[in-house]
This record gives structure tokens, sequence and C-alpha cells, in this order.
């Protein structure tokens, strides 16, 4: 079996009753929270619920996304396939909500799903095109808890807290981060019925998120992979082994779960990351030990003030006029205060240097 598309023309026909929930499923579902299903779920005219069929038939693109990033593009195709499928096709969502808040560095997406075997599973949208949602990925780095992870607990106590069916919560990439962080962090009642927290490639937390009571509670519960050369799941601190997948991309392009490979009803697993996984896991576990939180802030701060002056708000964008915008942030750069210029060469020059580090340990190691 090749990927996704082949599993559910494979499984499709068999409901949940017929051949139960697995890692499969979780991908699938998690990677759904993706669409933007505003016009069929709008708070203001929202159902009680819809089927994914019947989600597909009446679905509209918003006319301002453009699902420029490949994945996300990708993820629409994904949907039309699901939804002609009897084991996917007849599941109804509910509970559909998406935020972005510049302001607030805010981007958040969730939507709960009902399975025909008596359980629910929540899935977490990951990282969109948007800018303010990758600005909140890097505030991971000195913030330890980020807007969007307590709208993750939010939602679940909202959704859930008047219900006794069994759940599940997944996601991808930033995704999975909330499926976990929710998961630490609701209340003991709504934590006692979860099933399984899927994490896939999702970073990990600050020491401290890992040392909560909650945390230790959700532990067991957890199942994180990542594919051989994982960056952004391997970022920050986990204690839970990840499963590793072997996937037809290479480097960052094996983020995306569309490439990664399958066996019969379950995903084909390699023994250990690659040692590029490895490198930049220490390198950057070193980084953020020996830079204090308020250069962090500052650091990322700056950042993204190149792309502000410069009205650039999304991904989108970046691609389309990528030449001209490089240019542009470069004389913006160079108009930034004497302070501000050194802190980004000090910073930047930290992580290389500690890259250098992970990679001469690592061929040290391999000549033992």
């Amino acid at each position: 079996m090749k990927d996704l598309y082949e599993y559910i023309s494979w499984r499709g026909d068999l409901d949940f009753k017929q051949a139960e929930f697995n890692n499969l499923d979780a991908l699938v579902l998690s990677m759904l929270s993706y669409i933007n299903f505003e016009n069929l779920l709008a708070k203001e005219r929202q159902k009680n619920k819809i089927s994914l069929r019947d989600a597909a038939t009446f679905y509209q693109k918003p006319k301002d996304s453009e699902m420029e990033i490949h994945m996300i593009r990708e993820n629409m195709n994904f949907f039309m396939a699901v939804s002609k499928t009897k084991r996917f096709g007849n599941l109804f969502l509910r509970h559909y909500s998406s935020e972005t808040y510049v302001e607030k560095t805010l981007q958040f997406a969730a939507i709960e799903f009902l399975l025909n075997d008596g359980t629910v599973f929540i899935s977490f949208r990951g990282t969109d095109d948007t800018l303010v949602g990758w600005m909140e990925d890097l505030n991971m780095g000195y913030l330890e808890i980020v807007p969007s992870q307590q709208r993750a607990v939010e939602y679940l106590e909202r959704t859930q807290k008047y219900r006794l069916k069994k759940i599940r919560l997944g996601g991808h990439s930033k995704g999975g981060n909330l499926a976990v962080y929710s998961s630490a962090f609701v209340s003991k009642q709504i934590q006692a019925r979860i099933l399984t927290i899927y994490n896939f490639d999702g970073p990990g937390f600050h020491k401290s998120i890992l040392e909560s009571s909650g945390y230790k509670i959700i532990m067991p519960k957890i199942k994180t992979f990542v594919p051989e050369t994982s960056i952004v799941g391997r970022l920050l601190w986990h204690q839970e082994d990840p499963l590793i997948i072997k996937s037809v991309e290479i480097g960052i392009f094996q983020h995306d779960p569309f490439s990664w490979k399958i066996k019969n009803m379950d995903f084909l697993y390699s023994e250990k990351l690659d040692a590029s996984s490895r490198i930049l896991e220490e390198a950057v576990h070193n980084w953020l030990i020996k830079l204090e939180p308020e250069k962090r802030k500052e650091f990322v701060r700056t950042i993204f003030s190149l792309f502000e002056v410069n009205r650039i708000y999304s991904i989108k964008q970046f691609k389309s006029q990528k030449i001209q915008i490089l240019k542009e942030l470069m004389t913006t750069y160079n108009a930034l205060p004497k302070h501000d210029k050194k802190m980004m060469k000090e910073t930047i020059n930290l992580l290389l240097n500690e890259t250098k580090k992970s990679l001469t340990s690592n061929l040290r190691q391999k000549k033992v």
C-alpha cells in the first residue's frame, strides 16, 4: 500500500463497527481539520451536525483562501475523496471552531467527528497559511503556554463537559501539540474518558509542562508519530518515545503526511530517526538552554517585525513574490537599529555553532 489514498480506497467500504479504528484513521481525521468548514458550520447558522458526505456536497471554498501550501491544497482533494467512502462519508461533524487574531498572535481551529462505534474524535488544525500561525509556533520557543493551547483546553471543556462518549484526539504539526496539551489540562472528568491522543509530527513542550501532574496522567495515552527526518516534531521537549515512519520525501518535506509510507493497515516504520534529525534536535535544545527567554522573545519579535513592516501576512504572498519580498526584507533589516542587528547575528551564530557541535559529536560517535 502506497499512501492514504490507497488506504481509503482499500478500507473505505467498511465502517468502524466492521473494522476497528486504527492509526491511519486518526491521521485521516486529523488532516480534515485543515478544511475550512465556516460556510457550513458558522456559529450564527450552525446546524447540530452534518455528515462528511453532505459537507463535501455543499462545500464552498472561501474566496480568501487560495490553499497555496501543497499540504493544505492536497487536503482539499483528499477531503473530497474521503467523503465518498462508507467509512468516513457517513461520519457526522460538528462544533467547528476557527479563530485567527493577529493582535493576540492566535491561530486555532478544531472540529469534532462522531464515529459509529460510539466514540468521538477531536481534530485540531496545525499551522495554516497565515503568518500569525507561524509566529505563534515560534513563540513556543519562549512562552510556556501560547494562546492556541489555551483555546484547545477551552474547546475541549465546552464541547465535552456534559457528554459521556469516549474521546480520541489528534492533530498534525501544531495540531498534535494542541491535542496533547488540551488532554493534559482539561478537567479530570473529561480526561478520564480519553482513549488515545495522536500527535503527528507535532512540536514538544517546555519541561515545566512535561513535569505537570496532568501531563503525567495522560502520557501513557499519547501516540507520537514522526517521519525519519523529523524537524518540527523534534522541537522543544518530549517524554514519550516516537513511532518513526518512513517517507518518500527528504528533509523538511517529510513533514507532509501524504509522503508517509503505509503497509497494510498501519504505517511503515523505521527503527531510528535520521542522523540530521537527531543533530538538529540536540542543537536546538542546547540553543534554547543557552539563550535566555527574553533574548528568544526579542529574536522572534524582530523577525516578524520585518514581515509586518513590509505588509506580508501569509505564506502565499511570500511564494508568489519571493524575489521582491526578499529584497524588501533585506532593505528593512539593514535599516534596523544596531542593537537589533547585533542581536539577530549573535542569535543565529549561536544556533549555527550548536549545530556544528552536534554534527561533530555525531561524527565522532560514528567513528568509535
